[in-house]
C-alpha cells in the first residue's frame, strides 16, 4: 500500500483494498452511524423542529457529507488494524483532523489540512437563494389568500400530501384513487398540496390552474405567517449544539464533526418548507379550527426534512390525527435514511406507522428499528405494469428513441446533460426526451450544464410510464422509474459518478443485462450500440420476479388500510 492517503477526492480509491474496505463499510456503517447520531437526538427536545429539519440528521448521504466521513473514519480504523499505518494523510476537514489523531496518535508523521475557502460568490449565491425563496413563498401566500377560497375540513375527510407545479396539477402520487372509494366518500378525498418547481412569474397561472380545479385542496398558506416564512429561511441560526457524542465500538468523540457538518450546510429549500409545514401544523393546532382538521393524514413520505416539519407538528400540537407515512416509491436500497430509529421514533419525528407498496421493502424500513408499525399500503402509481409483458421486435425508429429521467440532485442532472452534449455525433438517434424531476429547477439546471438543445431534443412532463413505453433506451438516477422500465423490457442506465456515495438501486434479483451503470459517455455508447443491434430484449419472467412481493396493486382492502383509522 502507498504510504499517502488522500480523503479529498476519488484518489482514495485508487488502492483497490481501500476501496473495497470503504465500500464494505458503506454499505454496513449505517447501523453504527445511527447509533450515533442517536446519542447525539437525545440532547434535543421534540418541541424544537430546527435541529431535525437539517440536512445533517437526516441521515441522506446525498444531502450531507456526514456519513461519508464517518465511513471514511471506519476505513482508517480497519487499515490500522490489518497493520497499515500511511506516513501522511490529507483531509479538507478540521473535525476529520482531529479524529485521525486520536485513531494513529503519533504513528503518522503528518496530517494535512486542504480547506476550501468560501469566497465572496459562493456567498452572495447563498443570500440570493435564501432572498429568492423568501420572496417566492412570500407571494405564494398573498396570491392564495386572495384568490382562492378558504375550505372547511372535517375529521371525516381523508387528507393526502401532494406536489404541484405551474405546469402541472395531476395528480401523480396517488393516480385514480378515487376508483377504490366508495361514491359517498370520495367527497372526503382532500390533498393538501406542496407547489415545487415554480418560480414567481408563474404563481398567477398556477393559482389560474388551481381556480379551475375540481380537487379538494386544503391550503397551508391560508394558516402561515410571514414570521412562519422568515424563521424557515433562517431555521440554521436557531441550532444550539450541546452534549458530547461517542460511537459505541469505537470510543471517538463524534461531536465536532456532527457539529461542523451543520455548520457547513448550505441553504436548503426542503429544511426552509420543514419549518413551514411544522409552522402550519402549529398554528392550525392551536386555533379554534383545531377539530377540524381531518382524522387521518398521508404524507408522501421521504423521511426529509420536510417530513420531519409535519411529523414535529403534529405529535406537539394535532397528536389525534392519525398520520401515516406513505412510502408509493421503490427507493434506493442505499437509502437507510428511511429506516427510522427507536430515538427519533420516540422523539416523535415520524409518523407512527408507515405504509410501503412491497412486503420486500419490510425490511428496509426496519433496518435499525424492528418495532416499526408497517402496513402494505397500494402501488397507486405501478398499477398500470404489465407484469407478463413478453419481447417484442422493434422496429429501426423504435429503437433509436433515448429517455433520460433526471434524479432530483442538481450536480448530478447538470453532469447527465453534459455527457449528452456529444450524443449526436456518435449515436443516431430520432428522439431523446428529457423529464426533469419534479423536485428540481430545471431551468437552473439547464443554465448551469453546457447542453445545447438540438432539433432531436425536447423537454417533456408527460407520464413516466408512457415515455418509458415509447422509448428504446433510459438514463436514469430513480429507483422506481428503473425498475418500471426493466419490467416494460426497457435497457436501463444508472448514473453513478460518485464512489464515496455509491448506489445501489435494486435487488440483485433484478441486476440483469437489462441493467447497467455509467460515468462516462463511452458507457452509454457502448450500452446503446449493443441494444441497437438486437431484434427485442430480454423476456420478462413474472415467475422469477414475483412482482407482487414489490409492487402491491391497489384493491379495496389496502386503500381502506391507507385511509382509515
Amino acid at each position: 500500500m502507498k504510504e499517502e492517503i488522500d480523503t479529498t477526492n476519488e484518489t482514495f480509491f485508487s488502492n483497490d483494498e481501500i476501496k473495497k474496505i470503504y465500500l464494505e463499510e458503506y454499505k454496513k456503517g449505517f447501523q453504527e452511524f445511527s447509533k450515533v447520531l442517536d446519542s447525539f437526538f437525545q440532547s434535543f427536545s421534540q418541541e424544537d423542529p430546527f435541529w431535525w429539519v437539517s440536512n445533517t440528521v437526516s441521515r441522506d448521504p446525498k444531502r450531507s457529507s456526514l456519513y461519508k466521513n464517518f465511513c471514511i473514519i471506519l476505513t482508517l480504523l480497519k487499515l490500522k488494524n490489518i497493520g497499515y499505518r500511511p506516513t501522511k494523510i490529507i483531509t479538507n476537514s478540521i473535525a476529520m483532523k482531529e479524529l485521525i489523531r486520536e485513531i494513529y496518535g503519533d504513528h503518522i508523521t503528518e496530517v494535512c489540512l486542504n480547506l476550501t475557502k468560501e469566497n465572496k460568490t459562493s456567498k452572495i449565491i447563498s443570500f440570493l437563494r435564501k432572498a429568492n425563496f423568501l420572496f417566492c413563498k412570500l407571494l405564494q401566500i398573498l396570491l392564495i389568500k386572495l384568490f382562492i377560497k378558504k375550505i372547511t375540513t372535517s375529521k371525516k375527510d381523508y387528507l393526502f400530501e401532494t406536489f404541484i407545479s405551474f405546469n402541472s396539477l395531476e395528480n401523480r402520487y396517488y393516480p385514480k384513487i378515487e376508483n377504490f372509494v366508495d361514491q359517498e366518500n370520495q367527497k372526503y378525498i382532500t390533498f393538501l398540496p406542496i407547489v415545487i418547481e415554480t418560480r414567481f412569474y408563474q404563481l398567477l397561472h398556477l393559482i389560474n390552474e388551481l381556480k379551475r380545479s375540481d380537487k379538494k385542496y386544503f391550503f397551508r398558506e391560508h394558516y402561515l405567517k410571514i414570521s412562519d416564512l422568515i424563521r424557515s429561511v433562517f431555521y440554521k441560526n436557531k441550532f444550539k449544539g450541546q452534549g458530547k457524542v461517542f460511537s459505541s465500538s469505537h470510543n471517538l468523540n463524534f461531536y465536532f464533526l456532527i457539529k461542523e457538518s451543520i455548520k457547513e450546510e448550505e441553504f436548503n429549500s426542503l429544511s426552509a418548507e420543514g419549518i413551514i409545514n411544522y409552522s402550519f401544523v402549529k398554528n392550525f393546532g392551536t386555533s379554534k379550527k383545531r377539530k377540524e382538521f381531518p382524522s387521518v393524514f398521508v404524507d408522501w413520505w421521504e423521511n426529509t426534512p420536510m417530513d420531519r416539519g409535519f411529523s414535529i407538528g403534529i405529535n406537539n400540537y394535532l397528536n389525534e390525527v392519525n398520520h401515516k407515512a406513505y412510502v408509493g416509491f421503490f427507493p434506493n436500497l442505499l437509502s437507510n435514511q428511511l429506516s427510522p430509529s427507536k430515538v427519533e421514533v420516540s422523539l416523535g419525528v415520524c409518523p407512527k406507522q408507515v405504509g410501503v407498496i412491497g412486503k420486500y421493502l419490510y425490511d428496509h424500513i426496519r433496518q435499525i428499528n424492528k418495532e416499526i408499525n408497517i402496513f402494505l399500503a397500494p402501488g397507486f402509481r405501478f398499477s398500470y405494469l404489465d407484469l407478463q409483458a413478453k419481447p417484442t421486435e422493434q422496429s429501426s425508429k423504435e429503437r433509436n428513441n433515448l429517455l433520460v429521467l433526471l434524479p432530483i440532485y442538481i450536480e448530478d442532472s447538470v453532469n447527465i446533460l453534459n455527457l449528452l452534449t456529444k450524443i449526436n455525433n456518435f449515436i443516431s438517434l430520432n428522439e431523446v426526451a428529457i423529464k426533469p424531476h419534479p423536485g428540481s429547477d430545471f431551468d437552473a439546471i439547464l443554465k448551469a450544464s453546457d447542453l445545447n438543445l438540438e432539433s432531436n431534443f425536447y423537454i417533456t412532463d408527460n407520464q413516466v410510464e408512457d415515455l418509458i413505453l415509447s422509448s428504446s433506451f433510459v438514463i436514469s438516477g430513480r429507483s422506481s422509474a428503473v425498475i418500471e422500465a426493466i419490467c416494460l423490457l426497457k435497457p436501463v442506465m444508472v448514473y453513478n459518478p460518485d464512489l464515496f456515495n455509491p448506489i445501489r438501486l435494486l435487488p440483485e434479483l433484478f441486476e440483469n443485462e437489462l441493467l447497467c451503470y455509467f460515468t462516462y459517455f463511452e458507457d452509454i455508447k457502448q450500452r446503446v450500440n449493443f441494444f441497437s443491434n438486437k431484434k427485442s430484449n430480454t423476456s420478462f419472467n413474472k415467475e422469477i420476479y414475483n412482482m407482487d412481493y414489490f409492487f402491491t396493486k391497489p384493491n379495496d382492502s389496502n386503500v381502506s388500510s391507507l385511509i382509515n383509522n
